[in-house]
């Protein structure tokens, strides 16, 4: 018991001298443009263009560009599928030319995380990445975007901004029937449910489109 109140005492004195040593990042991104973003898109539920991965919140992240989508960090499994809807819950500055956002399922899970967090303990040691970042990966990730224009560049960043919301979500358009179809392509292991589920396919035609890549596989 004492050697873990000790961790714990241990761990508050490095954040607050890593707080007071090192200087804050700076942000490119004006609060003005961040406050913008926040009342225009959270709130709001929206159907994605690609699959995004978990987050443990300190690493792992998946990063849209104008050159297109990575992940940063270590590669944690997928958890919202194209074409899937997800919740923004809030947009924020990251450090230089990026913003999160901050992504659940659903409206309900963002305000069960925002009860819970505050009340659950920040654990210490070699679990402390695992026990955090498994509670993350339950409920929510996050997307960075990596803006060009520099921060006195205000009407570039909203257009930049945008243009990657756009690359992210579905927001003037719907999904095509060729798209659907490449998804399945592209995801053959998923169960055939859960291709329909997402694809809005009938399992008869998710099962024939399987059976047209097999067919090509074998000439």
């Amino acid at each position: 018991m004492r050697r873990g109140l000790a961790s714990i005492a241990l761990f508050a004195v490095a954040f607050l001298a890593a707080v007071l040593l090192f200087p804050r990042p700076l942000f490119a991104v004006k609060r003005e443009i961040i406050k913008e973003l926040q009342s225009e898109y959270a709130g709001h539920t929206y159907m994605l263009r690609m699959d995004l991965r978990g987050t443990d919140y300190f690493a792992a992240f998946n990063v849209v560009s104008e050159q297109g989508i990575h992940y940063r960090g270590r590669e944690l499994p997928i958890m919202f599928y194209r074409f899937e809807t997800v919740y923004l819950d809030r947009v924020s500055s990251e450090a230089g030319n990026e913003v999160r956002l901050t992504l659940y399922r659903n409206r309900n899970d963002a305000r069960q995380v925002r009860g819970s967090i505050p009340a659950a303990p920040l654990p210490v040691g070699p679990d402390r990445d695992t026990t955090l970042g498994s509670f993350a990966r339950d409920f929510s990730t996050n997307v960075i975007l990596v803006l060009q224009a520099g921060k006195g560049e205000m009407e570039a960043q909203r257009g930049q901004i945008a243009s990657l919301m756009e690359r992210l979500f579905y927001l003037k358009d719907t999904p095509t029937y060729a798209e659907r179809e490449a998804f399945i392509l592209s995801h053959p292991d998923l169960p055939i449910p859960r291709l329909r589920e997402i694809t809005g396919f009938n399992e008869d035609l998710v099962r024939g489109i399987l059976k047209k890549r097999k067919a090509g596989e074998q000439r």
